[in-house]
């Protein structure tokens, strides 16, 4: 299993926001392996939220998961939010 966190710093908002956040998993040769959605929320009052996700292979070992580097987007709606990278040696 793979698995990636996010912190956001944002303003305050007066009442719990909730929203989706759309994750890309890129292999090496920049290909598409896995796209999930999942659903989280904003405290009330809070400047800052964390949000983590994973993805797992049911196989052991994983065919998916080879030597090499790799990228993770996470975006809400046509807004990427963050990206970051990860190498399997």
């Amino acid at each position: 299993m793979i698995a990636c966190e996010l912190q956001l710093l944002h303003p305050k908002p007066e009442s719990r926001v909730n929203f989706d956040l759309e994750v890309f998993w890129y292999g090496a040769g920049d290909n598409l392996i896995h796209r999930n959605t999942f659903h989280t929320f904003v405290p009330a009052g809070s400047a800052s939220s964390w949000h983590a996700t994973a993805w797992g292979c049911p196989e052991h070992p994983c065919p998916k998961r080879l030597k090499g580097a790799y990228h993770v987007v996470f975006a809400e709606g046509d807004t990427k939010v963050a990206t970051g990278s990860f190498e399997i040696y």
